[in-house]
């Protein structure tokens, strides 16, 4: 099956958002890379760590559908529509039921084809190790992603009840 039924929607949500959620949107996602590029500073050792001891050993073997969803495709395709062709293709190649390597690894290894500050939450905020100096960075870069479903369920919320009382306004 793999991760393209869930790339699919997160483009057709972006796609059907008007004007004013379109500019929400790419504020919220902003706030989420501002936040990823201090978590990258607070982290510098463990990821120092992650790339020369463990050497991306987290980006293989991975059951996919656990690290990247609906939230992370949307903020990526957000903030960077070039890659959303590429994406699909990789995607669309991506028949994996089981673990199996990253389809985002530059060549099947890598390194990975998103840029530095737009990856995935699990991604960003995963580690091999303990990370008492990252923590605070950690905790703000999860909250900023809640912060951004939060948005996307409020929006099919306000689909929702146009559909159901379309006559009404909707107080959402």
């Amino acid at each position: 099956m793999g991760l393209y039924p869930t790339y699919n929607p997160a483009r057709r949500i972006i796609k059907r958002l008007g004007p004013e959620d379109q500019k929400n949107l790419v504020a919220i996602c902003r706030r989420i890379k501002d936040a990823q590029t201090d978590l990258a500073v607070a982290a510098a050792p463990y990821l120092e760590r992650c790339a020369h001891r463990c050497e991306g050993l987290c980006c293989r073997n991975a059951h996919l559908e656990e690290i990247i969803g609906l939230e992370d495709f949307i903020y990526i395709l957000t903030l960077a529509p070039a890659l959303a062709e590429e994406m699909a293709g990789r995607l669309q190649e991506d028949k994996g039921l089981f673990t199996r390597d990253c389809v985002f690894l530059a060549n099947g290894t890598g390194p990975c084809i998103l840029p530095a500050g737009v990856r995935p939450e699990v991604c960003v905020t995963s580690f091999c190790t303990e990370t008492p100096a990252a923590s605070k960075a950690i905790a703000v870069v999860k909250w900023r992603f809640q912060h951004l479903a939060w948005f996307i369920r409020l929006r099919r919320l306000r689909a929702l009840w146009r559909w159901i009382a379309p006559g009404f306004s909707c107080p959402l």
